[in-house]
């Protein structure tokens, strides 16, 4: 760094004089300042002079109130009181009222605020019964108690294939079937009918809410119930199985003594519903059920206890019936080629004129057979005479 001689002080005569503070003392610095040491002072006074500084005093009740927005002072808080015992207040607070009441009024009353209003209410019932039909869960019918008409029957598997199929079905493809507020009979019947052709009809008898239902079904009559293997099948008036007689319905029995195989639910179907093509009379098996079916209470009616009725087999061309009196007596009709009432005839020419009648009563017949035109061949007990078709 360059160092000058300062021309505006008196210089040092002895060059000799090289003295530390008097060197400093003549020289100049350029393009820097010479800077001063801070003044040290102590942490006390530090302090005071920092509290000092952020010293505020607090603030007055009125201060507070002001900064809050209100206009309070003591000689307000003065006139106040003296308002309050006089009334002034009440009054001004009851005008006060009377006219915010009147523009609530106005504005309520008014056309275009009703309308809003009105408009705002439709728009939230139909979103909230959006709601409740489309997304909500909490109003579908999922309990269903089942009762059925006299003569109707479904057995536990189809019922429950009927339920599941009532809360899978929706209306449109969105709107669940079995809604609480949607749930008819007309949409029940049509679904049960693609379910199970048996069903006829499907009544809702009782709702209970949030999600219970009662429901009523009508199935085809039952036309007859097989017993095979000690297993009792449901048969309907179109030939199908409806199920097993698991509750024990035992309606219109018909037992068969030598079943030819094991019968299922699909194989007894079969010999129900099929036709073949050589056959001239339809389904031999469905209508000797029918023929059965007309026999019976036509032989009650002629004071004839029937307490069974058996068939031999399940073949197409068995067409032989045996009603059994309650004296153990078998009448043996033929339920497809010879008709009923040929059979009836001939049956109450016997008990009529002969003294077979009383004897039938007494319950000394083994059987009567009618299976031929024209014939009656009967058997008393303790002889040896057996069925046969001559």
């Amino acid at each position: 760094m360059a160092i000058y001689q300062n021309p505006f002080k008196k210089q040092n005569s002895d060059p000799n004089q090289n003295s530390k503070s008097g060197f400093y003392k003549s020289k100049v610095y350029f393009g820097s300042s010479k800077k001063q040491l801070p003044t040290r002072t102590t942490f006390k006074e530090r302090k005071n002079q920092i509290q000092n500084y952020n010293f505020v005093p607090k603030p007055g009740i009125e201060t507070v109130l002001k900064r809050l927005g209100y206009k309070f002072s003591f000689k307000n808080l003065n006139e106040t009181l003296e308002s309050v015992k006089s009334g002034k207040l009440l009054l001004d607070l009851r005008f006060w009222l009377l006219t915010r009441f009147k523009q609530v009024k106005n504005f309520f009353f008014s056309k275009q605020t009703q309308f809003v209003l009105i408009g705002i209410f439709v728009l939230s019932l139909v979103g909230y019964s959006l709601y409740l039909t489309a997304f909500s869960t909490e109003f579908l019918v999922k309990n269903y108690k089942i009762k059925f008409t006299p003569g109707s029957f479904l057995d536990k598997t189809s019922t429950q294939k009927l339920v599941q199929a009532f809360t899978q079905k929706n209306i449109l493809g969105y709107i669940p079937d079995n809604h609480f507020w949607f749930l008819n009979s007309q949409s029940l019947t049509a679904i049960a009918k693609s379910n199970n052709p048996n069903i006829t009809q499907v009544q809702v008898t009782g709702r209970f809410w949030p999600s219970s239902a009662d429901l009523t079904i009508t199935t085809q009559p039952i036309l007859a119930t097989i017993a095979i293997n000690s297993e009792y099948y449901i048969i309907s008036q179109n030939g199908h199985v409806i199920g097993q007689d698991f509750g024990g319905l035992r309606q219109k029995v018909i037992i068969v003594q030598s079943p030819h195989k094991n019968v299922d639910d699909q194989e007894l179907g079969k010999a129900f519903s099929e036709v073949r093509p050589d056959s001239t009379v339809g389904n031999n098996q469905l209508n000797r059920l029918f023929f059965i079916d007309k026999a019976l209470p036509k032989l009650k009616s002629r004071n004839l206890n029937i307490i069974r009725t058996e068939i031999k087999t399940l073949f197409e061309k068995d067409t032989d019936v045996f009603f059994i009196t309650d004296n153990e007596t078998k009448i043996v009709l033929d339920g497809l080629n010879i008709a009923l009432d040929d059979n009836l005839n001939r049956l109450d020419t016997l008990l009529e004129t002969t003294q077979i009648g009383q004897d039938l009563k007494d319950g000394k017949i083994d059987y009567i057979d009618l299976r031929v035109r024209d014939r009656v061949y009967l058997c008393y007990h303790g002889r040896e005479c057996e069925i046969k078709k001559q």
